[in-house]
């Protein structure tokens, strides 16, 4: 087994030219990025993805793409996640984590979007992974638990610094959810969520120790079942934020911690991890 890092293009404001080949560099085997959604609040903008594409390649990156639904009723979200969904296999996709449908919506929607892009990634061939993330339908461990068994052949990617903020705590009453969500996952975001929000100031901290030892309790059941799997090669990404995700300092709005410090730091640390657990399989 192995364990790929990729590095998140949220804030990112460097160029491209420049900060792929650091990358790579650096350790990461890959980005994973939002290259389309019909909202000018993210980046890459139009005018960026043939130099994405171009310093990506050359930089040899490989490319997990991201899907962030939008729309009024579940049709809307169906068709955003078809045209977001080609799009990004179109640029080279080779994994496409996807944050779609909503958490407001009833059992019935809820698994007709899921059924329906669960089609459309059979007919096209490029594995989708979605996300258990605030404001979709896996918002909460037990919204989960309810729905998760009606669709066993759903690949997730595991966010557990969600679940924390959603529940403001640290998982204790759903270890269950935690079980089974690593039955499914694929592919993880390694962000550190605590009590009362999904990113803790700075994971290098010693006052954020306990969250991040939790956090990977969790992932080594997530990387334990996908060793039972017969999954060979594993995927993560340090998915922190920058401002007004991550904290800042009154009045300034100086971000707390720099976010490309923080994305290495937790790469690094879960890499020695990983090497670390799977040494005790030996």
């Amino acid at each position: 087994m192995e364990l790929a890092h990729f590095r998140a293009l949220w804030g990112v404001e460097e160029g491209y030219e420049t900060a792929f080949p650091k990358f790579r560099e650096r350790g990461y085997r890959g980005v994973e990025a939002l290259l389309y959604v019909p909202d000018e609040r993210y980046l890459p903008h139009v005018g960026q993805r043939k130099v994405f594409d171009r310093e990506r390649e050359q930089a040899g990156l490989e490319f997990i793409g991201v899907i962030w639904t939008l729309g009024a009723t579940v049709e809307e979200h169906i068709e955003s996640f078809r045209e977001q969904y080609g799009a990004n296999v179109d640029h080279g996709a080779k994994l496409v984590n996807a944050m779609g449908g909503r958490d407001i919506w009833s059992e019935v929607e809820v698994l007709k979007y899921y059924e329906t892009v669960l089609a459309l990634e059979a007919s096209v061939g490029c594995p989708v992974t979605h996300e258990i993330h605030r404001s979709r339908p896996f918002y909460h461990p037990s919204r989960f638990l309810a729905l998760i068994d009606y669709l066993p052949e759903l690949k997730l990617c595991a966010d557990f610094s969600h679940w924390t903020c959603v529940c403001e705590g640290m998982l204790e009453e759903s270890l269950e959810a935690i079980d089974r969500c690593a039955k499914q996952t694929w592919h993880l975001h390694t962000r550190v969520g605590y009590e009362e929000g999904p990113q803790v100031a700075d994971p290098r901290a010693p006052e954020a120790q306990r969250y991040v030892a939790l956090h990977e309790a969790w992932w080594e059941k997530v990387w334990a079942s996908q060793r039972a799997r017969g999954m060979d090669r594993l995927t993560a990404t340090p998915e922190f934020g920058p401002p007004p995700y991550m904290q800042t300092l009154p009045y300034t709005g100086a971000p707390v911690a720099c976010l490309e410090e923080i994305c290495d730091w937790q790469m690094r640390r879960q890499e020695a991890h990983f090497k670390a657990w799977r040494k005790t399989l030996d």
